[in-house]
């Protein structure tokens, strides 16, 4: 498991309160065990695959309900120390693979949303932000495939689906998407960080739009220089040149010794100054003689 995925699992299962209620802290537990159910289980597993700093979390889950645990070889199985049965266990949630489950649970906002903690905390995967956008769900079993799109879309979050190595992958990539889902699942410094990159990527993408649209103005502003300065150069050598007012013969002279500025910059060194609109209106007309000839 990368760290920041194992970061945001930490984070869930420490930010579930002592005084959570009982259906929603089953909802946590049913979400981990379910969908990590082979495909054609009808029912939740017995144990996890999960790493040892996530397990005692969810050890103290399963300890409020008297269900007993052990770890061992990275897997945390349910074992028949606690009052409630392997059995038992899996009668409890076999309703999570019921056809009718969808239907069922498709009210109950608060079950669905602890419900996709423990997906999370089972098979989740959030991919580095500073590479690119993602949250993945990896569940092998459809039935409960279903129910997560379903959990999903009743906090108006809808979700990419498809299908790798006989795994489902149900993920998100848009940012809004995202930062919504790592709300939902109560991953506050998970959130914030995401959020702190986004802002980031979206400072340095304002920067180089506003980078190449600079350079894109110097280069239209020094092709129409150069065409300006050719201009005045066929004008200066032609009979019309001496006709010009003393005015426009200044901005020639100004402009053919600094072609490199823009027209505002042009206008602001005449004496007395003029505007930029004012300078453009004495190089057009100046332009309009020389293409005349």
């Amino acid at each position: 498991m990368d760290s920041i995925s194992k970061k945001i699992k930490a984070e869930i299962l420490r930010n579930i309160p002592r005084n959570i209620p009982v259906s929603e802290r089953q909802a946590v537990i049913a979400g981990i065990f379910c969908s990590a159910a082979k495909a054609n289980a009808t029912a939740p597993e017995l144990s996890v695959r999960i790493e040892e700093e996530i397990a005692e979390g969810i050890r103290k889950l399963l300890n409020a309900e008297n269900i007993g645990s052990s770890y061992s070889d990275d897997k945390l199985k349910i074992n028949e120390s606690g009052e409630i049965s392997g059995s038992e266990f899996k009668e409890f949630y076999r309703i999570c693979f019921n056809g009718a489950a969808v239907d069922a649970l498709s009210s109950d906002i608060s079950f669905g949303r602890c419900f996709l903690k423990g997906v999370f905390v089972s098979c989740g995967y959030f991919s580095d932000p500073q590479k690119k956008y993602s949250v993945e769900l990896h569940v092998r079993n459809r039935r409960i495939t279903n129910l997560v799109v379903m959990m999903m879309r009743m906090q108006q979050i809808d979700p990419l689906i498809m299908e790798r190595e006989h795994t489902d992958v149900v993920y998100l990539t848009d940012g809004d998407k995202i930062s919504d889902f790592l709300s939902i699942i109560g991953s506050s410094s998970g959130l914030l960080d995401f959020e702190n990159v986004r802002v980031q990527h979206e400072m340095n993408a304002l920067v180089n739009r506003q980078t190449n649209c600079d350079l894109g103005n110097t280069k239209r502003q020094a092709e129409a220089g150069v065409k300006r300065r050719e201009l005045f150069r066929k004008l200066e050598e032609s009979e019309e040149y001496a006709k010009l007012t003393p005015e426009l013969k200044n901005v020639v002279k100004l402009h053919n010794d600094n072609p490199g500025l823009s027209i505002s910059q042009l206008g602001a060194m005449m004496d007395p100054p003029i505007s930029k609109s004012g300078m453009n209106h004495r190089l057009q007309k100046i332009m309009e003689i020389a293409n005349n000839l």
